[in-house]
């Protein structure tokens, strides 16, 4: 999808909880087995005490909204995504997410794709904002999720990754102004449905929530899924998914894989032994002249906060200027890939 420069984020949001849990307090309590930290790729994870992801989310929305001075009110859409328990059952996030913030008039739903979350409601709201069938012209798009006991182990849970604790927020829209931050080019999605087993396992389907186990194990699908296809298996079948999104999106953004415009990669915030199996040969063979840019040593894997929580620290950080190009890479179970082009504006493209 080709957006030129009409779909903007006027603004991205990271809310983050105080507390830390550290890789050296998590080895020395016997949470993380040692030779298991550094493949983790952090130094600490960020904790809620007490906020659900829902709740981050709108912590991190309120904050987004008041900086940018717009009504909640003037929001057409609100989507919302998450990847763990967010805290009820059969229950509506999104429209949550829409009260609490006062979006009284928008339309309130959640893509639901796992880490990959983010970047596709990016998409998707793309997808409304510039169609034109609906006059629906700003969105809200927020993630949120609490990687807690007792259902989910942040430092185990997983192989090779640590969860944090966030809530995202960004607002959307295709009225371009000189005070928004991004201008969107384009924006890719590839998928392979033959990996979804890899969080189901050979485990036969539950009747309740966590009846297989009373912790969430990704680890033991991922085991259990590999024994049968073999454990190069992901990495086959990613890299070859993740390169088709990377050089579409770069075509339909009008931009060379060599354009010296293209500052960053942003990675997901996830252990290297995961980003370096699919993502880094793909991006070193194709955009050499951009830096590899891993920015979740301090919090940890997000869930779908990642690739906005990239952008935020962007900003916030003094990391791009004007006209520089970053390329934001999803993935989710299913499994799906995304791949963003962005540019800080004012731009030059």
């Amino acid at each position: 999808m080709k957006f030129g420069t009409r779909l903007r984020i006027r603004n991205v949001v990271t809310h983050l909880p105080a507390t830390l849990d550290t890789v050296a307090d998590a080895v020395a309590g016997g949470r993380l087995e040692p030779d298991n930290a550094a493949k983790a790729g952090v130094d600490h994870v960020t904790v809620s005490d007490r906020a659900s992801g829902p709740e981050l989310a709108v912590a991190a929305a309120r904050t987004a909204l008041k900086e940018a001075n717009w009504d909640p009110a003037g929001l057409d859409l609100v989507l919302h995504t998450w990847f763990y328990y967010p805290g009820h059952e059969m229950w509506g996030p999104a429209h949550y997410v829409a009260d609490q913030v006062g979006a009284v008039n928008a339309l309130p739903f959640s893509p639901q794709q796992g880490c990959n979350g983010g970047v596709l409601s990016l998409q998707e709201a793309a997808l409304r904002l510039l169609g034109g069938l609906t006059g629906e012209r700003r969105a809200l798009i927020t993630t949120g999720d609490r990687f807690c006991e007792p259902g989910f182990d942040r430092w185990r849970s997983d192989y090779s990754m640590a969860y944090g604790d966030s809530g995202t927020a960004a607002l959307v829209h295709a009225e371009p102004d000189e005070r928004d931050e991004w201008a969107v080019l384009s924006a890719v999605t590839t998928t392979a449905a033959e990996l979804e087993g890899m969080l189901r396992g050979d485990r036969g389907f539950a009747a309740a929530p966590r009846e297989h186990g009373p912790v969430v194990d990704i680890r033991s699908t991922k085991k259990e899924f590999m024994r049968r296809r073999g454990f190069e298996v992901y990495g086959r079948i990613a890299a070859p998914k993740v390169e088709r999104a990377l050089l579409t999106a770069l075509d339909e953004a009008g931009l060379d894989a060599g354009d010296p415009r293209i500052r960053y990669y942003a990675l997901p915030r996830l252990g290297d032994g995961v980003v370096e199996a699919a993502y880094v040969p793909v991006f070193e063979a194709h955009v050499k002249q951009a830096e590899d840019l891993r920015l979740g040593r301090g919090t940890g894997h997000l869930g779908c906060g990642d690739h906005f929580a990239n952008l935020a620290d962007m900003t916030g950080l003094g990391l791009v200027d004007p006209g520089d190009v970053v390329v934001l890479i999803g993935g989710g179970v299913g499994f799906t890939w995304t791949c963003v082009v962005v540019q800080a504006w004012p731009g030059q493209a």
